[in-house]
């Protein structure tokens, strides 16, 4: 606290003891140097708002302000369902006509990063019965689920069918590119996201549907990260529908990387996602475009 008729501090590196005085070696300002019992947080004021994820930053807000605990969401659990007679572990190496499962540990991560906790199930045949047991532990287990593959039309593709067999389905087919086949459903009070099975596909759903799902669940906002850039290239894109194309942004200008749903190196070149609105027939190089960084 300062002494009565003070109103600076200085100090001490900038001072001298000389006998019983002080000298200052340089000028002070009122205020200098000096905080206000109401200059941080004035009595009334929000400290922090509903729906913040706690970092170190706010824990260290709280603890100043006296909030030893304080009421919090848990964080939602996801369970992850990796469909597919094709598919096999991450470990192993594939045979003819198989393919790792990249859609599992990918889900896994991005739910985990949405600030949700994930369960992964494994890899399901594609059978009713194997669903079907899956299916149920899964919302018997956890908040939300994410069924990976059998979204499409075929006549081995059950997820829609096992979704609307055991709650509702609600959306099946969205005009989106790339994710066409997504299922958007609900069974046992929980919502549930069927992705496509390729994995650049499974990624833009995770992105544009399972991001604000999961930070609503979890009480919180979602945080985007965008940045102006001129497009370098013609996107070209199909009347209707709502496009999401990678990009790769240098010096301010933003490169297309096209490639098909099914890879996933054009993720591994990008730096994020342009969106491209149902009513446009793409962009044209030369335009300023919003690109939405990972």
């Amino acid at each position: 606290m300062l002494p009565d008729g003070a109103d600076a501090a200085v100090m001490i590196e900038y001072t001298e003891q000389i006998g019983d005085e002080i000298l200052v070696k340089r000028p002070a300002a009122p205020g200098e140097n000096v905080i206000l019992g109401d200059e941080d947080f004035p009595k009334g004021s929000r400290v922090l708002p509903r729906g913040r994820i706690l970092s170190p930053r706010e824990i260290g807000i709280l603890a100043a302000t006296g909030f030893e605990r304080v009421p919090v969401y848990r964080r939602p659990l996801v369970g992850i369902l990796s469909t597919g007679n094709e598919l096999v572990p991450v470990r192993d190496t594939p045979g003819p006509g198989q393919v790792r499962d990249a859609n599992g540990p990918m889900c896994a991560a991005f739910v985990e990063s949405a600030g949700c906790v994930a369960k992964p199930y494994g890899i399901v045949r594609d059978d009713r019965d194997s669903l079907g047991e899956a299916f149920d532990r899964a919302i018997g287990e956890c908040d939300a689920v994410l069924i990976s593959g059998g979204s499409s039309k075929d006549t081995r593709d059950l997820a829609a069918s096992m979704v609307a067999e055991k709650g509702e389905v609600l959306v099946h087919g969205i005009a989106v590119a790339p994710g066409k086949p997504t299922i958007i459903g609900k069974a046992g009070g929980r919502p549930v996201i069927g992705l496509p099975g390729h994995p650049a596909s499974a990624y833009v759903i995770l992105h544009a549907l399972g991001r604000p799902l999961f930070a609503a669940m979890a009480g919180s906002q979602v945080v985007e990260r965008r940045t102006p850039a001129v497009l370098a290239e013609n996107i070209p894109s199909q009347k209707g529908r709502t496009e999401f194309v990678r990009v790769r942004v240098r010096d301010g200008r933003a490169y297309p990387c096209f490639g098909k749903s099914g890879l996933l190196n054009t993720f591994a070149g990008s730096d994020g996602l342009v969106q491209v609105p149902a009513e446009r027939e793409g962009f044209e190089a030369g335009e300023t475009v919003e690109v939405t960084l990972w």
